[in-house]
């Protein structure tokens, strides 16, 4: 599913080794359900984005916004833990998971038309907004309120210190960080984007300097 599979596009872009194929075991299974190839201590995250995923295939609507958000932890927090496992990084397991929410977040209101019933109708009666508008400028509302709860998920984790984390899970949070600030810069200029915002060239020659001028540690 593309809403999962997004989450995972640049920590598999900056892992190598058995980081690698975890990870790429994580992306099929949170795809299948499948958890044959996957590591144990990974089962969790796949149990809780399957509830995700079958609360989001059976196709009725959110009806109100505490229910998108525990969707959203069971599925794009679990991933984000998840991936803590994998790097290594546990101890910031709870920032990762606020990340990879707010991501979820930004992919939802880009890809609205696909999964307009993920809107909350509480949000959407509050603003007069028919789900099959969020098209529309009327849809405005709906679309900033649901930016700025991917904004608060954002803001619950601070800059870090590279001395305590390692190596491979600062560079991947360097460029994760980037992205989700991109979005958030480009959905808050304008809520109706529909192109997938992505990392340019520009971005990751930034990511890249700023790794350089920091103390990494060694691998």
């Amino acid at each position: 599913m593309s809403l999962w599979s997004d989450l995972l596009t640049e920590a598999l872009r900056h892992a190598s080794g058995d980081t690698l194929g975890s990870l790429q075991r994580l992306e099929v299974a949170v795809r299948t359900g499948t958890v044959t190839r996957l590591e144990s201590n990974l089962h969790f995250c796949v149990q809780r984005v399957e509830q995700a995923n079958k609360k989001i295939a059976a196709g009725a609507d959110i009806a109100r916004m505490s229910e998108l958000l525990t969707l959203a932890r069971y599925g794009a927090g679990s991933i984000g833990k998840g991936v803590g496992e994998i790097f290594g990084a546990t101890k910031i397991a709870p920032e990762l998971e606020a990340i990879f929410v707010a991501k979820f977040l930004t992919v939802m209101i880009i890809q609205r038309r696909k999964y307009h019933a993920l809107f909350p109708a509480d949000l959407l009666q509050k603003h007069s907004v028919q789900r099959s508008k969020l098209e529309e400028p009327s849809a405005g509302p709906v679309l900033c309120d649901i930016l700025e709860r991917a904004k608060s998920s954002a803001a619950q984790f601070p800059g870090y210190n590279a001395r305590y984390i390692n190596r491979k899970t600062q560079i991947m949070l360097t460029y994760e960080k980037k992205l989700l600030a991109k979005r958030l810069s480009r959905l808050s200029a304008n809520p109706f984007a529909q192109n997938p915002i992505n990392l340019g060239v520009w971005d990751r020659f930034v990511c890249a300097l700023n790794l350089r001028l920091l103390k990494l540690p060694s691998p």
